[in-house]
C-alpha cells in the first residue's frame, strides 16, 4: 500500500537529493560511500519501475525489525501487525508493516541544515504523525475502551510524538534497560507480542517475556504507565539459539503482542 504521507517523503526525499554529497555526508553523519549510495537513491527518487520498492516491515532489517519477524509470519500476523503496529519514520513519517516504501537512509536525529526548508526532522513533522496517530485512534475507538497507545519506539524517535497526542489518551511505555542492541531488539519482540496476541488490554502486557523468556516485567521499577521489563534468566537461551541461526524455544507464558499503533481494544505501541 502506498504510506499515508508518501507525497512528503517524495518531497523530502527531492530536497535531500540536490544537496551535494559532501554535505548529505554530514546530514546523515555517515561515510562518504554511504553519502554517496544514498545521494544516488535521492537523485532518483520516484515511481519509476527502476526504483525497487519493499514492504516496510521487511524491507529494515535493524535488531527490531528482525525481532518482528514479519518475513518469517503467516498471513494472519501480517494482517494484526498491519493492524496494530506502526512505524515510526524520519523520511515517511508513519507507516504501517506493508507500506511500499525505497530504500533510503535518514534518521531522526539528522540536521537537515535548510533542505526542504526547515533545520531538523521534527520541526518538518510538527505534529502530523501524532495527529495521524489520533485519527487511527479515533477509527478503532471500540465503545468503553479508552484510547491507548503502546510506545515501543527510542526516545529520539518518540519525540516526534510525546505531548503532541490527545489528553485523552494513554501512552503506556515499555522500558528495557541495558544494552542498546537488547533493548531495540526488544521493541520489535514487544510489537510481535500484539500482534501474534491482539492485546486488547495494556495490562495483558506484562505477560511479555520475549522471544525466548529473556524479558520479564519488573513491578518493583514499573511506575503507572510506564512498564519496565528486565533481561535475566533466559537471555543465555536466547542467545544460544541466535548464535545457532535457530529462534528460541517460546517461553511458558501467555504470549500477546505488542505493536506500533493506537487503538483502545487494540492496544498500539511505536516502534
Amino acid at each position: 500500500a502506498a504510506p499515508r504521507f508518501a507525497a512528503a517523503a517524495d518531497a523530502l526525499a527531492a530536497a535531500l537529493g540536490k544537496l551535494p554529497r559532501a554535505k548529505l555526508a554530514t546530514v546523515l553523519d555517515v561515510s562518504p560511500a554511504l553519502a554517496a549510495l544514498n545521494a544516488d537513491r535521492f537523485a532518483a527518487w520516484g515511481p519509476a519501475p527502476s526504483n525497487p520498492r519493499y514492504a516496510a516491515g521487511w524491507a529494515y532489517d535493524g535488531p527490531a525489525m528482525k525481532a518482528l519477524a514479519l518475513r518469517s509470519q503467516p498471513p494472519s500476523i501480517v494482517s494484526s501487525a498491519d493492524a496494530r503496529v506502526r512505524i515510526i519514520s524520519g523520511l515517511y513519517g508513519l507507516l504501517k508493516p506493508t507500506d511500499a516504501i525505497q530504500p533510503y537512509r535518514l534518521c531522526f536525529s539528522c540536521k537537515l541544515a535548510g533542505a526542504g526548508g526547515v533545520d531538523s526532522l521534527y520541526a518538518h513533522w510538527g505534529d502530523r504523525i501524532a495527529k495521524a496517530l489520533d485519527e487511527e485512534l479515533d477509527a478503532a475507538r471500540c465503545e468503553g475502551k479508552r484510547r491507548v497507545v503502546v510506545n515501543a519506539a527510542s526516545a529520539e524517535y518518540w519525540k516526534a510524538v510525546a505531548g503532541r497526542l490527545r489528553p485523552d489518551t494513554r501512552v503506556v511505555t515499555c522500558v528495557f534497560p541495558g544494552p542498546a542492541v537488547h533493548a531495540k531488539a526488544a521493541r520489535g519482540a514487544v510489537a510481535r507480542f500484539v500482534a501474534e496476541g491482539g492485546v486488547d488490554e495494556p495490562e495483558r502486557l506484562k505477560a511479555f517475556a520475549g522471544l525466548a523468556g529473556e524479558w520479564a516485567f519488573d513491578a518493583g521499577a514499573s511506575d503507572g504507565d510506564t512498564f519496565v521489563f528486565k533481561r535475566g534468566a533466559g537471555a543465555a537461551r536466547a542467545a544460544k539459539a541466535a548464535a545457532g541461526g535457530k529462534r528460541a524455544p517460546a517461553a511458558a507464558v501467555k504470549k500477546e503482542p505488542a505493536a506500533a499503533k493506537p487503538a483502545p481494544k487494540r492496544a498500539r505501541a511505536a516502534r
